[in-house]
């Protein structure tokens, strides 16, 4: 068995105990950094707003702020319609941590929606708001009615769940292990096995630098893609109106109007 067999040999063995606490150890540092990257970020976005005069036109960072901040409320209004304004902070916030919290492999730091537990957590959020949202717009009743209308489609109301959370976890693992295979690929393709993977870990190598870059607009995609895909669900199941007094006349004037239709038809029989 060459180096490069054993190598991989043992980076396969993930079952002991001390493997699984490494594991979630590295999960939770990688939680932690991100955390600590966010508010930094944030903390200084602001305090250059706070220093930015209005008169001025915008320079630098808070331009580049600006506009971000604005491409994706106009997203988002061209997927809700505005309805879920009050949501696009969430949206948003939604993005950017999984965001930082995937692109911390480039320091190689442990991908956190490499865990299933980051991802399905993400998912119930997201599942939980489809719920939230429906009922706070429709009225528990009319929800109901609405959403569980076909006894065969009660299953398929896990399908967002499952495949929000899945999707994001499979993609992320799948670059995760691409990276470490390359990182092997190049230790056992070398003479000095041991001086190449180090290189390859610490990103020195050329190929590591093509499929980092590569990577990271993967990343970049996925987390887009979990961000719409929660708006998108929460939009889909946004009723009449969140003030219960404008929903009562919603349903009010829809039932006249049904009633209306059912008359009209009757009246069409009749002289037919």
């Amino acid at each position: 068995m060459n180096q490069y067999s054993t190598y991989f040999s043992e980076t396969q063995d993930n079952s002991s105990p001390l493997a699984l606490v490494l594991n979630l150890g590295a999960f939770i540092f990688t939680l932690i950094i991100t955390l600590i990257i966010t508010i930094l970020i944030v903390w200084y976005i602001n305090r250059k707003l706070k220093q930015f005069d209005p008169e001025k036109p915008a320079t630098g960072i808070v331009l580049f702020a600006q506009n971000y901040v604005n491409a994706f409320n106009n997203l988002f209004d061209s997927i809700t319609g505005g309805k879920l304004r009050k949501a696009y902070s969430y949206f948003f916030t939604l993005f950017n941590f999984i965001l930082v919290a995937n692109l911390l492999s480039l320091i190689n730091l442990l991908p956190a929606a490499t865990s299933l537990a980051f991802t399905f957590t993400l998912g119930i959020i997201t599942f939980i708001g489809i719920y939230v949202v429906g009922v706070c717009t429709s009225g528990l009743i009319h929800f109901i009615k609405h959403k569980y209308a076909n006894p065969i489609e009660i299953l398929g109301q896990f399908s967002p769940l499952l495949s929000i959370s899945i999707r994001l976890f499979g993609a992320t693992l799948a670059g995760y292990v691409i990276d470490e295979i390359i990182v092997i690929m190049v230790g056992g393709v070398t003479d000095n096995n041991e001086q190449a993977m180090l290189f390859a870990e610490l990103g020195i190598s050329p190929g590591i630098w093509v499929w980092e870059i590569l990577d990271s607009g993967l990343t970049i995609i996925q987390a887009f893609v979990f961000a719409i895909l929660t708006c998108l669900y929460w939009s889909l199941e946004h009723g009449p109106s969140w003030d219960k007094k404008e929903r009562k006349e919603h349903f009010k004037a829809e039932k006249e109007l049904k009633r209306q239709l059912k008359s009209e038809k009757k009246k069409t029989k009749s002289s037919s």
